[in-house]
């Protein structure tokens, strides 16, 4: 990076020098400036007279702040020049704002480009030093090594000053030439593609292996050409990584698999569930204030799972047909999150804030830098929620499981929605209940999930999942009714799931008032809900093994 700095400097000095020179022959063929030098003698005036030299010498050093234009300002001012007067300040903003600006900015983009390619630059830099330790066989062991330091501080000073003029050259042979003279077809085989499947940033032993494979003893001569060829070789692997993954993912989104492929969804013939529920039950409390409450959930991954929409707070915010069935349903509203404290990262926590405009209510910073969350959905506090969650307190019965942090920070946001003491009007309730869910549920990667619903039409059927999309789907919300007592929903409703690309899933069927298939996070599903045994497709649809038609 300090030889890039370098260069850039070179040439902020090169276009400095031109238009000094420029604007020195506009002063120095001046008549009236010309008469005026002759007051340099008393020291009056920084250049002297038929001395063109003098001219770029103070424009120079007034460039690389020594001064000298403000004492030929006051020159062509004693003179009545102001023609020389223009062009003397004229020369102050391009050379001092313009010229200097323009400096700082090449050197900020050339910091950029190696910030941004801070890996390759580490592993070539690694290379360097590998590569150079294996093949100099002059090495001596330590503590004799100190002895040639000196003389390597030499000549890596050299070797930069050097770069800094461009006189480096490597060594370079013609496009099917070896460096014997002979054609390319005896000389050394490509290195052959590596397998992508877990593909990292070589190490420094991967990369000695390479050069090893390179034909060590032709290359010792050209050492800087080799660790170059090296370099070159990360740099094209990594970019056919990055277009073997993008490939994949557009491949899986867009329905491209064959009937033959296999996707990695594991299933599971249900689960026992051990949930335990923040919960803000504000029903009509706040019916007379009207809090502007915006309802918004954030997942940890810092995805929104809907649009901004007013949370009901009030009679006029209901929409049923009578006052007594807008009431009831007020009276049931509800905000819940999950008791452990989660965080998102950095980069989604700024956005997040941002798009909040600034307020840090969902997402806020933490003393110890990190961002934390509280992913906050809206639910209804009604005779099937009392009879599910056997235990409900305004105290925290264990804070094992309702983690101190996670309701402070609930309790945080509650207040900054509502107003200033919502909480002391309403508490916080603790939830928990224990229940078991016998439908299939299936755990895989956003990827792997899509796939696999393209695939089997039946799943999609047991899932009651109305539609499919590249990067989602859309749940059919069965509202009321029994279907262990054969009872049909009261009405049917549709909610939007949208995967994140490569993170882990459980999709399985939300039981309960509301029914619908949901997704939600491995690691929160697992902090809940002990898995049943796993199952195979043919032991779920029997009948529907391999069959992918719909």
């Amino acid at each position: 990076m300090v030889i890039l700095m370098f260069k850039d400097v070179g040439i902020f000095l090169i276009l400095t020098v031109a238009v000094a020179i420029g604007f020195a022959l506009c002063l120095y063929f001046n008549d009236i400036l010309q008469k005026g030098a002759e007051s340099a003698a008393s020291g009056d005036c920084p250049f002297v007279q038929n001395d063109f030299v003098s001219y770029g010498r103070v424009l120079v050093e007034e460039m690389i702040g020594l001064g000298g234009v403000g004492d030929q300002i006051g020159c062509t001012r004693d003179e009545k020049d102001y023609i020389s007067t223009y062009v003397l300040e004229l020369y102050l903003v391009v050379a001092v704002v313009l010229m200097l600006n323009m400096l700082i900015a090449m050197m900020g983009e050339t910091f950029g480009e190696v910030r941004a390619n801070q890996e390759q630059e580490y592993a070539y830099i690694n290379a360097q030093i590998v590569i150079y330790t294996d093949l100099d066989a002059s090495n001596a062991p330590p503590p004799l090594l100190l002895l040639r330091a000196p003389a390597n501080l030499v000549k890596s000073l050299f070797t930069v000053v050097k770069k800094v003029l461009g006189m480096d050259g490597y060594k370079t042979l013609p496009e099917g030439k070896s460096d014997e003279g002979g054609d390319g077809a005896d000389s050394k085989s490509p290195t052959p593609k590596p397998d992508y499947a877990d593909f990292t940033l070589p190490s420094g032993e991967d990369l000695v292996a390479v050069a090893d494979e390179a034909d060590m003893e032709s290359d010792k001569a050209d050492l800087a050409g080799l660790i170059l060829d090296v370099k070159k070789q990360v740099d094209e692997t990594k970019e056919e990584m990055k277009a073997l993954k993008e490939s994949m993912i557009a491949g899986s989104a867009g329905g491209g698999a064959g009937e033959d492929d296999e996707p990695d969804v594991t299933i599971y013939d249900g689960y026992f569930e051990k949930a335990s529920r923040l919960v803000f039950h504000y029903a009509d409390s706040f019916k007379d204030t009207k809090p502007h409450v915006d309802k918004r959930t954030y997942l940890p991954s810092g995805v929104s799972e809907n649009e901004p929409e007013k949370l009901p707070v009030s009679l006029d915010d209901e929409t049923e047909k009578t006052e007594e069935e807008s009431l009831k349903k007020l009276q049931s509203r509800a905000l819940t999150s999950y008791p452990f404290a989660q965080q998102v990262d950095m980069k989604s926590g700024e956005d997040i804030i941002a798009q909040l405009g600034g307020k840090e209510s969902y997402v806020y910073r933490r003393a110890n830098g990190e961002y934390g969350l509280s992913q906050i959905w809206p639910i209804k506090v009604n005779d099937s929620f009392k009879k599910n969650f056997q235990l409900i307190t305004e105290i925290n019965p264990d804070p094992s499981i309702f983690q101190p942090q996670a309701v402070y920070e609930f309790d945080r946001t509650i207040n900054l929605l509502f107003g200033a003491g919502a909480t002391k009007k309403v508490p916080i309730l603790f939830c928990k209940n224990e229940r078991a869910n016998t439908l299939p549920i299936y755990k895989g990667t956003a990827e792997a999930l899509q796939l696999f619903l393209q695939n089997n039409p039946k799943a999609v059927q047991q899932l009651k999942i109305a539609k499919l999309f590249p990067g989602g789907f859309v749940a059919t919300v069965s509202i009321g009714g029994n279907p262990k007592k054969n009872e049909p929903p009261k009405k049917d409703s549709f909610k939007q799931f949208d995967f994140t690309p490569g993170e882990n899933y459980f999709l399985y069927t939300k039981q309960g008032y509301e029914s619908m298939a949901c997704v939600k996070s491995a690691d929160q599903f697992e902090r809940e809900c002990a898995l049943g045994k796993t199952l195979h497709m043919d032991d779920l649809f029997p009948a529907a093994s391999g069959d992918l038609d719909a």
